[in-house]
């Protein structure tokens, strides 16, 4: 088994590496709302006005401020930034269009199987022999 952080380490059985009864990876749960990535995003983008105080770690500082055409969001400039990309050309522009608004293609796997011998199941614990 390969190295686990400590706090996670003391959380799992040591032979199995299988978290112990009352234990799991993630103790402080899920981000409370407003603090996830998500939440962020949809805030942002919602907007149509950002300004920025960027400071690096030599201490200079840059403002940057965005503002989008007749108090648009900017999910909607994205939105019209991804078309004329697609209109110009640009393939996977045009894929993020079609798979946002028509859905992604459905995926078949073929799966060759040996019918000769009896294949075994297991569904919730209870373990099923199914002869071709």
């Amino acid at each position: 088994m390969s190295e686990l952080p400590e706090k996670s380490a003391s959380n799992r059985d040591e032979k199995t590496g299988v978290f112990l009864p009352g234990n799991c990876a993630n103790p402080a749960g899920r981000p409370k709302k407003g603090n996830a990535w998500a939440d962020i995003y949809n805030e942002v983008l919602d907007s149509h006005e950002i300004e920025l105080r960027l400071k690096d770690r030599k201490g200079n500082e840059k403002e940057i401020y965005l503002r989008t055409e007749n108090n648009r969001t900017f999910r909607y400039a994205i939105t019209i930034g991804l078309i004329k990309a697609a209109m110009n050309g640009d393939v996977s522009a045009a894929r993020e269009l079609a798979d946002r608004t028509a859905g992604k293609p459905k995926q078949t796997i073929e799966v060759e199987q040996d019918h000769s011998q009896p294949q075994k199941l297991s569904i919730g614990g209870q373990e099923i022999v199914i002869n071709a």
